[in-house]
């Protein structure tokens, strides 16, 4: 007999083989499977643990504990548009979008730069950027000011930085 235990959840990470598995007469060994779900949920390692109980016409010995790591999936995170235009007194939002859910909140920084000047042309979002677990997106608001002032289109140019739990795509 054994049992799983750990951080991976059955069914919804794996199966594995029922309980107990039987070593036939004149055998030295047998298998139990475990079979990984593909469950397209981004989250860090799990781990399975099976851990043997006492056995039949046999004596256990060690190891008696087999652990199996799940590796984790991460996402992807990307800008969802690449530009966008807004007249004075505008906002427009720039989102930050997941490939799939995760388990974990997705921690996104960015910087602004361009012609435009925080504060008198333009307000936004402070950074960091966070995409809650479970979500697949979270949007920074940029607050465009009338600054009555007569000039040219200006910038406002954001950039991703390295995100947490997440990898960046172009």
């Amino acid at each position: 007999p054994f049992n799983g235990t750990g951080t991976a959840n059955n069914p919804a990470d794996y199966t594995i083989t029922a309980s107990p598995i039987t070593i036939a007469a004149g055998s030295t060994s047998a298998s139990m499977t475990v079979n990984i779900a593909a469950d397209q949920i981004a989250e860090p390692n799990e781990t399975v643990i099976v851990t043997m109980g006492t056995p039949t016409n046999g004596i256990a010995v060690v190891p008696t504990v087999h652990t199996l790591t799940i590796a984790g999936q991460t996402p992807n995170v990307n800008w969802t548009l690449a530009s966008q235009s807004s007249g004075e007194l505008g906002t427009p939002t720039i989102t930050a979008q997941l490939s799939s859910p995760s388990t974990q909140d997705v921690t996104v920084p960015f910087t602004a730069a361009g012609t435009a000047t925080v504060g008198s042309d333009y307000t936004l979002t402070a950074s960091p950027l966070v995409i809650a677990a479970g979500t697949t997106s979270a949007s920074i608001t940029v607050n465009v000011l009338a600054d009555g002032i007569a000039e040219p289109s200006e910038t406002v140019i954001v950039t991703m930085g390295t995100p947490i739990n997440a990898v960046a795509v172009a």
